[in-house]
């Protein structure tokens, strides 16, 4: 499961996101900083702390993992992987396919659904594209759009090699 995990989690990455339309003051949120907040998508090069905290708050992963006390500090816990728009994941007998189903309430900030293909688009992108996301997955073997099938429109399949 540690070999399911590691790679369910390396798609925390993931960054699904719409327009961002504040319907109201209690909708908006106010970050306070002293420094840039260059860009809301935090996958590209050069991109801030800042910009990165932001994108934390505002996007919804994919996965994403439990925390646990480490003496004084709080860690990641590598052996919980919870969903965010997933509701569930399931990893396959041999460790190599995660099968995952998204919730059906997902929706993007302007109210359309989020579904399959577009948690394809973007891991198509994280792996192809010139950004950050890309060495970050393959560090889980994630390198080609062909690793990505959508299923149907709540459910995607990720086949490591």
């Amino acid at each position: 499961m540690r070999t399911g995990s590691l790679a369910a989690a390396l798609l925390t990455a993931l960054v699904v996101a719409g327009p961002a339309r504040a319907q109201s003051r209690a909708e908006t949120l106010r970050y306070v900083t002293g420094a840039a907040v260059n860009t809301l998508d935090p996958t590209m090069p050069g991109t801030t702390r800042e910009a990165f905290a932001i994108s934390l708050s505002t996007y919804d992963r994919l996965v994403t993992f439990g925390r646990k006390k480490l003496g004084d500090n709080w860690v990641f816990d590598l052996d919980s992987v919870r969903g965010e728009l997933a509701e569930r994941y399931e990893v396959s007998a041999d460790g190599l396919t995660l099968t995952f189903y998204l919730r059906k309430d997902a929706k993007f900030q302007d109210g359309t659904p989020v579904t399959a293909d577009d948690v394809k688009w973007s891991l198509d992108r994280a792996v192809s594209a010139k950004s950050l996301a890309a060495p970050q997955l393959l560090t889980g073997s994630l390198t080609s759009p062909d690793q990505f099938t959508v299923v149907d429109p709540h459910t995607f399949k990720v086949t490591l090699p």
